[in-house]
C-alpha cells in the first residue's frame, strides 16, 4: 500500500531550533515537513545572505544547527558557510550542507568552508533527520513541545506514467497531503520550465537558462519525475562540452520539452482524480512553510518594505493557500497599488484565522 502507519517513529528532533536557506519552494516544503514532523522549529532563509542577517539577529546560541544550500542567488552556501565559520562567536554551531551533487571534490570544498556534513538531493527523509540529530547542538529539554506527528489521509493515487509514486512519497515520508500540495505547485510553477530555459538560451544568457535546469531538475527529482530530471541534468551536461546553440544542446532541450509536457499533464490527471470535492472534504490548513512565509511578507508590509512586491510575486502560489477565496487577490491588488496598510490588515486577518484550530 502507498499510504503508511500514520505514526510518526523516526529520529526525534525536539527542541531544535534550525535555520534553513534555500531558495526552491518545493524543497523548502518538504525539508521543513520532515523537521517539524521530528519535532524541530525551521526558520526559513531563501539564501544565503538572509540566512546571515537572520543568523546575526538572533543571539550566537539560538540555532542548534544551520542547514544550506549550495547553489542559491545572493549568496550560495559555501559563501555563507564561510562567514559563519569565520566568525568567533558561532564556533561550535553544526553547519550542513545540502546539495544534489555526491562528488567527492564538493564534499571536500563543504568540509573547506567549514560544514561538518552534507545531504544530498532528493532528499532521503531518514537520512536528513538522522543527520541533523547527529551534528546538531544539544537543546535545552523543554525548549518547546514535541510536535504532534503528521497524519496522512487515505487517497489512492493512480500511477501515472513517467512519475514514480513509491519515490515521491518516500521523499515526503509517506505525507500523502504534503505530496499533493507539492505535484499541484509543480504544475503551478514550473509547467513552462523548459521553456523558460530555451528562452534564456536564446537570449545568450546561458548562466540564466543553467539556474533553470538545476531548479528544475532538484525539484523533479523530489518528487519522483525521475525521467524529467534525467533529461534536465541531460542539457546541463551538455552545456558544460558544448556551445548554447550547438546542434547537441539543441536536441538534449527538444527531449526536456517532451518530458517536462508528459510530467505537467501526467501530474493533472493524478490530481483531478485525486482531488476531493469540496463538499466532502474541508480544505487542508496552510502548511508551515507558507504562514512562514506570510509571516515575513506581514514584516515588510509592517516597514513598507518595496521587497514585498517581489516577494510576494516569488511566492504567491504558497501564500494563496492562507486566504479564504477572494482574500488573496484583494491583498495582491491592495500591494500593487502600493497600499501597503490595507494589505497588511489583509494579511494579517489571514494570519490569524489560519492559526485558529
Amino acid at each position: 500500500s502507498l499510504v503508511p502507519p500514520p505514526e510518526y517513529d523516526g529520529p526525534r528532533l525536539d527542541g531544535l531550533r534550525l535555520l534553513l536557506a534555500e531558495d526552491n519552494d518545493i524543497n523548502q516544503q518538504i525539508a521543513t515537513e520532515l523537521l517539524h514532523s521530528a519535532g524541530a522549529m525551521v526558520d526559513l532563509a531563501d539564501n544565503g545572505r538572509q540566512a546571515l542577517d537572520m543568523l546575526h539577529a538572533a543571539t550566537p546560541t539560538h540555532y542548534h544547527a544551520v542547514l544550506l544550500d549550495l547553489q542559491m542567488p545572493v549568496m550560495g552556501g559555501l559563501e555563507a558557510a564561510q562567514h559563519i565559520h569565520a566568525d568567533a562567536r558561532y564556533q561550535g554551531l553544526p553547519v550542513i550542507a545540502m546539495t544534489a551533487h555526491a562528488l567527492q571534490e564538493e564534499r571536500e570544498r563543504c568540509l573547506a568552508a567549514g560544514m561538518v556534513d552534507h545531504i544530498t538531493k532528493p532528499l532521503d527523509p531518514l537520512g536528513l533527520l538522522q543527520c541533523v540529530q547527529r551534528w546538531a547542538r544539544t537543546a535545552h529539554p523543554h525548549s518547546a513541545p514535541p510536535l504532534a506527528p503528521a497524519t496522512t489521509p487515505g487517497h489512492r493515487l493512480a500511477p501515472q506514467p513517467g512519475l514514480d509514486l513509491e519515490a515521491g512519497l518516500r521523499r515526503v515520508a509517506g505525507n500523502e497531503a504534503l505530496y499533493l500540495r507539492l505535484l499541484g505547485q509543480f504544475t503551478d510553477t514550473h509547467a513552462q520550465a523548459a521553456t523558460r530555459a530555451q528562452v534564456a538560451l536564446n537570449q545568450g544568457d546561458a548562466d540564466g537558462a543553467r539556474r533553470i535546469l538545476h531548479t528544475i531538475r532538484g525539484v523533479a527529482g523530489n518528487i519522483g519525475l525521475a525521467e524529467l530530471a534525467d533529461a534536465a541534468q541531460a542539457v546541463e551536461e551538455r552545456l558544460q562540452r558544448h556551445a548554447p546553440a550547438s546542434a547537441a544542446v539543441d536536441v538534449a532541450m527538444e527531449q526536456l520539452q517532451l518530458q517536462n509536457r508528459r510530467a505537467v499533464s501526467a501530474l493533472r490527471a493524478l490530481l483531478e482524480a485525486a482531488t476531493p470535492d469540496a463538499a466532502d472534504e474541508p480544505p487542508a490548513p496552510p502548511d508551515p512553510v507558507a504562514q512562514a512565509r506570510g509571516r515575513h511578507l506581514a514584516q515588510l508590509l509592517a516597514h513598507s518594505d518595496g521587497d514585498c512586491v517581489e516577494y510576494l510575486q516569488a511566492h504567491a502560489a504558497s501564500l494563496r493557500s492562507l486566504f479564504p477565496p477572494g482574500g488573496f487577490s484583494a491583498m495582491h491588488n491592495a500591494i500593487q497599488r502600493f497600499d501597503f496598510e490595507v494589505a497588511h490588515g489583509l494579511l494579517t486577518d489571514a494570519l490569524a484565522q489560519a492559526a485558529l484550530p
